[in-house]
């Protein structure tokens, strides 16, 4: 294996993980969108229920 095809792997596996960041990204919001959003009625709810 010469050091030109590492290369070539290297930016291949770099270039899918880019993608897979991409496409999990929207994901990755949104959940913590989500947890924020739900803590925050957690709040609300206990400063209502004093």
């Amino acid at each position: 294996m010469s050091f030109s095809t590492i290369k070539l792997g290297k930016k291949k596996f770099f270039f899918f993980v880019l993608i897979f960041i991409k496409s999990q990204y929207r994901l990755f919001i949104i959940t913590v969108k989500h947890f924020k959003f739900r803590h925050k009625i957690k709040i609300f709810l206990h400063a209502c229920m004093r």
